[in-house]
């Protein structure tokens, strides 16, 4: 019996559950789909937008302070001691007492062009070998653009106790005719910029000076001064 011939273009039957039927296969655990972004951890995020927001803003304030620099090109005031008479000096040993009479005279210079100086405060102090023996103070005043101002402080003092030794060393500095003082001036200031006006900051200026007494024979008058000013807030 001869057996049964398939025509060779045919294929055999095959179950249904493989019939053109893909095998799924689950994707790496490493798999993201496409189009889809990882989320941000709010933290990172926020933390990420201010770090933004600063760098930004201290962009903006540098550009802004240079560009006010360059405009207003700010300059330091200068302060100066022209002249310190003594029209009384009396020193005494038993007891150890000094009167006195001396008037200073400064000079406050703003080099500025568009910077003017509001000064609130002005007291002015009077040392002997580091012991305060006087204070003055000077009315509060408004400096102008590149303006020199010329001010003049009393200083008074009758009957101040000095210690023996002081008293000793000062009797020979009027001997000498070259009296060693310090002066200390300290100032509370704000700027005006147009119409801003900035905080109060201070300047503390102290000088060493050496002055002649009304014995000498050029008169009283100053003889050498070393100034050295301090900025601060």
């Amino acid at each position: 019996m001869a057996g049964k011939v398939y025509p060779t273009n045919q294929q055999p039957q095959l179950n249904g559950a493989y019939y053109n039927h893909k095998q799924h296969i689950p994707p790496p655990a490493t798999y993201r789909a496409a189009g889809r972004r990882r989320s941000c951890n709010p933290f990172c995020c926020c933390f990420r937008w201010i770090c933004s927001l600063l760098l930004t803003i201290i962009i903006i304030l540098g550009i802004a302070g240079a560009v006010i620099y360059f405009a207003l090109h700010p300059k330091t005031p200068k302060y100066n001691l022209l002249d310190a008479h003594i029209s009384q000096l009396d020193v005494t040993n038993n007891p150890s007492e000094l009167s006195y009479d001396i008037t200073f005279t400064l000079q406050a210079y703003n080099p500025n062009k568009r910077i003017g100086i509001y000064y609130d405060d002005v007291l002015i102090f009077l040392f002997y070998e580091a012991m305060q023996v006087g204070q003055s103070s000077i009315a509060p005043f408004y400096q102008g653009h590149r303006n020199t101002t010329i001010l003049k402080s009393n200083l008074k003092g009758q009957r101040v106790g000095l210690q023996q030794p002081m008293a000793t060393t000062l009797q020979a500095a009027i001997t000498q005719q070259s009296i060693p003082f310090q002066i200390q001036v300290k100032v509370t200031a704000r700027v005006k910029i147009f119409i801003w006006k900035s905080p109060h900051f201070k300047v503390k200026d102290n000088c060493n000076v050496a002055i002649s007494p009304p014995s000498a024979a050029a008169g009283a008058r100053l003889l050498s001064q070393s100034c050295n000013a301090k900025w601060g807030i």
